[in-house]
């Protein structure tokens, strides 16, 4: 059955397909497998119908090659998708900037040391990207240190120029474009934290979390190989050639905000070919 509704300006009337049309496509396009799970109870039915579109995912994995082709550099998977913002300016078409930051700590009184950017066409990763140190103006702590190897009296943060100065440029390369980061909440909580201190508000309009695309696309095959969500589990497990592996107790790997980036930029980009990103991207934090 199609009914007919008027639009708000004057023109012709357009149909509208009912639910019970919607629903009878759906069962369509899921086949015998998909109507089962669809008659089964509601909690049982998220559940199987999460595990099979997340066996899709896995058979299309073996597919892709990374980096893709020169020649699909700006090939999108999908035609409505979440990260296009101007059909008519090319060079901003499905752009994204993948940011991370390293920090002197975890709590609202902590500053930004590190920042890395990646441009993103795409799924193409244009070679673009943007790094600065700062120069903090409160101690690092030991914790953060442990992770980023900088410290308070490091050379290269007492040489580092302030968040003054690093943080319009670095907004500049951003411009108008979505931030995708792995953990968006924290990430984003520093770099707005840092636009109000320095009375520049740093606000996207659109945010995308790799990290939480990651896990619940990929929640059962994580838990089943005892991978966690995070930066290095991802690389892993799309088998990207992640930061350099430690050779000793004394050999200290310690995390850069642009090498950073960069493998978030790969995350992104295999999560984008498998159309992941145009299904729950969208994360306004």
């Amino acid at each position: 059955m199609v009914t007919l509704r008027s639009k708000r300006i004057v023109g012709e009337q357009e149909p509208v397909i009912t639910p019970e049309a919607r629903t009878k496509d759906a069962r369509n396009r899921l086949g015998k497998k998909g109507n089962r799970i669809l008659n089964r109870s509601t909690v049982s039915r998220c559940r199987e119908l999460h595990n099979l579109r997340e066996d899709y995912f896995l058979r299309q994995l073996p597919k892709l090659t990374f980096p893709i082709m020169e020649g699909q550099s700006h090939a999108c998977c999908c035609t409505k998708c979440v990260c296009n913002h101007s059909l008519a300016d090319y060079m901003n078409h499905h752009r994204v900037v993948i940011v991370d930051t390293e920090t002197t700590g975890v709590t609202r009184h902590d500053q930004i040391i590190e920042i890395g950017a990646v441009e993103v066409i795409g799924n193409h990763i244009t070679g673009r990207s943007y790094h600065a140190h700062i120069k903090p103006t409160c101690r690092v702590h030991p914790m953060a240190s442990r992770v980023h190897g900088l410290k308070t009296d490091s050379i290269v943060l007492q040489q580092a120029r302030g968040i003054k100065d690093v943080f319009p440029e670095f907004m500049q390369f951003v411009a108008d474009s979505p931030i995708v980061c792995h953990n968006t909440s924290f990430d984003m909580r520093f770099l707005r934290g840092e636009g109000n201190r320095v009375g520049t508000p740093f606000e996207p309009a659109r945010t995308i979390c790799t990290l939480r695309l990651f896990r619940s696309s990929f929640s059962q095959t994580l838990k089943s190989r005892g991978l966690s969500s995070n930066l290095d589990s991802a690389c892993t497990f799309f088998e990207i050639s992640g930061r350099r592996k430690s050779t000793s107790k004394h050999d200290k790997v310690y995390h850069n905000a642009l090498e950073d980036a960069s493998l978030t930029a790969k995350v992104y980009a295999m999560l984008h070919r498998l159309g992941i990103v145009h299904l729950c991207a969208i994360d306004n934090e």
